[in-house]
């Protein structure tokens, strides 16, 4: 996967950003969006995102209620995007959830028209998982999305929103 250097000094200047940020009204994903993450993958700010999350408290799923978890979200999303994963599970150690999705034999691929990785049962082909995904809605919120894909905040209409 993508080897983005989300180092301890980084998420620690996020942290600090982000508890400074959030009294004034402000989403978490706006406040690292504005914190100039551009040319960021989507797979390195879902990541950062989670570890911004840990270090603010959140703690997800615990690990021994997380196996049970991730078979009933693959029940509901048997093709999923890393993102959506990371959507419902926000904040727990990636590592861990990688190891439950390889005992469920999960594999990832990277999907180029997605630009990310893509989870899907080993056999499964390709051609299989695309239309998979094509055919439902992506899981997530605007604001999860528009953070996902650096999408700038419409200063225009926020400031016509406050009038």
């Amino acid at each position: 996967m993508d080897k983005f250097d989300n180092s301890e000094e980084l998420i620690k200047v996020l942290v600090n950003m982000v508890t400074g940020k959030l009294h004034q009204g402000k989403t978490l994903e706006r406040i690292l969006s504005e914190s100039g993450m551009a040319g960021v993958s989507i797979y390195s700010r879902v990541e950062i995102r989670a570890r911004v999350l840990y270090q603010l408290g959140e703690r997800g799923t615990s690990s021994e209620q997380l196996t049970a978890a991730l078979a009933g979200f693959i029940a509901a999303y048997p093709v999923f995007r890393w993102s959506e994963l990371r959507y419902r599970f926000t904040s727990n150690i990636e590592h861990e959830i990688e190891a439950v999705l390889h005992r469920l034999k999960y594999t990832s691929r990277y999907l180029e028209q997605e630009q990310e990785y893509v989870w899907a049962p080993k056999r499964m082909w390709t051609t299989r998982v695309k239309k998979s995904l094509q055919q439902r809605t992506q899981l997530g919120d605007p604001a999860y999305f528009d953070f996902l894909c650096n999408y700038p905040a419409n200063l225009l209409l926020d400031n016509l929103r406050k009038q």
